[in-house]
């Protein structure tokens, strides 16, 4: 069945010349909402790419191979190019206080980077069951100095978790950065389980 209507997706994922769409749910069709999207080939994008994070417009939208065509891409406010992700809303930059090391010049760059796009930037410090709450208060108060409310999580304590799972339900298009073996997998696998 083909729905002849045009609707707005967000891209949420790309693999080589095909992307996984999202309808928004209020408009799902019998629970269809994700769709398998090519590019329309008529349609010139003045060399645009299509990225994770993009809004585009679908038509020719099959209920029963959940599949559509991406018309056209939809005005994107921003763009990070490591990785490509368009229409950021706010970026969590992701640090192991130990296991690996705290490194304040990595930090810095990774801070320095996501401030560029002039979206809401917070810190989640990872790992603090690794060191003594004198030292996590230290750190919190660094961060505070250099004008960020960092978001510390323990194992021990999940209650930081689900305050961080209840604002990124509030947000429209976060990303995690930060360097290898700081906990970015682990995190999301455990906001989003499998």
């Amino acid at each position: 069945m083909r729905v002849d209507k045009k609707y707005k997706g967000l891209v949420i994922k790309k693999f080589n010349e095909f992307f996984l769409v999202e309808v928004n749910p209020n408009k799902s069709f019998d629970g269809n909402k994700k769709f398998l999207c090519k590019l329309k080939k008529s349609v010139n994008f003045r060399n645009q790419f299509v990225f994770v994070g993009d809004e585009v417009i679908l038509f020719q939208i099959d209920l029963k191979s959940k599949r559509a065509i991406i018309e056209s891409l939809v005005k994107r406010n921003n763009f990070l190019e490591r990785p490509s992700v368009a229409n950021i809303s706010n970026i969590y930059v992701i640090c192991s206080v130990d296991e690996p090391k705290l490194n304040l010049s990595q930090i810095n760059k990774f801070l320095i980077s996501a401030e560029q796009l002039g979206v809401e930037v917070s810190l989640v410090l990872t790992k603090c069951d690794l060191i003594t709450e004198e030292k996590r208060l230290l750190l919190i108060e660094k961060f505070h100095q250099w004008g960020y409310q960092a978001i510390t999580l323990n194992l021990n304590n999940p209650e930081n978790l689900r305050t961080l799972l209840i604002e990124l339900k509030k947000k429209k298009c976060s990303i995690f950065m930060g360097p290898s073996g700081v906990g970015k997998t682990t995190l999301l696998n455990m906001i989003i389980p499998g």
